[in-house]
């Protein structure tokens, strides 16, 4: 029974070791650095029915930092002082290439005269 045993081990041992050669084959996760904008994957039942979820959330993140030796990621929304979540790399896309939407500038107008003081046509 011992020998069986040992037999099934070694044969799990083996065909593991393959599995994750063949999956470090296809992954190239890329690695986020502080400051980079990301979208975050929605979980949430939001957006509509079945696949015409959205599968991002709308609002792109930034990332302050790593954790440790993991791949988690402290993120926080872009252009606003509240929260931060810590979310796996798995839940993260990088758009670094998506344009950034600056505020609209506040023009200053001053007027010369009142507008009911304008001349009217003749």
């Amino acid at each position: 029974m011992t020998g069986a045993y040992q037999l099934a081990q070694h044969r799990s041992q083996q065909l593991a070791a393959k599995n994750k050669e063949w999956y470090d084959r296809r992954t190239n996760a890329v690695a986020l650095e502080p400051g980079d904008r990301v979208l975050v994957r929605n979980l949430s039942e939001r957006g509509g029915p079945g696949k015409l979820r959205a599968h991002w959330e709308n609002r792109a993140n930034v990332v302050r930092r790593k954790l440790g030796n993991l791949p988690v990621y402290e993120v926080k929304l872009v252009n606003f002082d509240g929260r931060t979540r810590t979310i796996h790399r798995n839940l993260l896309l990088p758009c670094n290439f998506l344009p950034v939407k600056q505020p609209a500038p506040t023009a200053f107008h001053s007027r010369t005269e009142p507008p009911s003081a304008k001349q009217q046509p003749k």
